[in-house]
């Protein structure tokens, strides 16, 4: 679905392809919180609808980050990608590393018991929370930060322009001679 993404990007701009991913992400991921024992062919087809939209909830960000980055050289005059890189790679990390940390005294709070055949009710929604409700929680927070991303199209050409008619004036003349 990757190419598709990037063309809906071009098409629709990347901020409103990539809350188009998400919803499409989360709109069909969600529904896995009701599912039960048993039910692995429903599962399957959220997880096929769910892709659809998870390319482009993918795919999509670091084209704006690029964006991201080229809007602070405009602003501040200095190019800074590997410090924004490295925020957002420390960002990767430690939300990975917290999401570990944080799940298994939370699942150990619920009673979960390790190979146990059954789980406590408590348990099992705990266990649909941690898996379905934190990452669309996640989704609609990312939703709800696109939706004022500032950087369109036609705002990052304008952006590039100036970066780059600012570069020419920097660049030494050759002497002739």
């Amino acid at each position: 679905m990757v190419p598709v993404w990037v063309y809906l990007a071009r098409r629709l701009e990347k901020r409103r392809a990539w809350m188009l991913a998400l919803a499409v992400n989360t709109g069909a991921f969600v529904w896995a919180i009701f599912l039960g024992r048993g039910d692995a062919f429903v599962f399957g087809i959220i997880v096929v609808f769910a892709a659809l939209g998870l390319g482009g909830v993918m795919a999509i960000p670091p084209s704006m980050q690029a964006d991201v980055i080229d809007y602070d050289e405009w602003k501040n005059g200095t190019r800074r990608e590997g410090e924004y890189i490295g925020f957002w790679s420390i960002m990767k990390k430690l939300a990975a590393a917290l999401s570990a940390g944080l799940a298994f005294p939370v699942l150990d709070l619920s009673g979960y018991a390790p190979g146990a055949e059954q789980q406590a009710p408590a348990t099992v929604w705990t266990l649909r929370l941690l898996y379905v409700g934190a990452p669309s929680l996640c989704n609609m927070i990312a939703l709800a930060i696109a939706w004022r991303y500032p950087i369109n199209r036609a705002l990052h050409a304008d952006i590039r322009r100036d970066i780059d008619s600012r570069l020419a004036k920097q660049r030494p003349t050759a002497i002739s001679g």
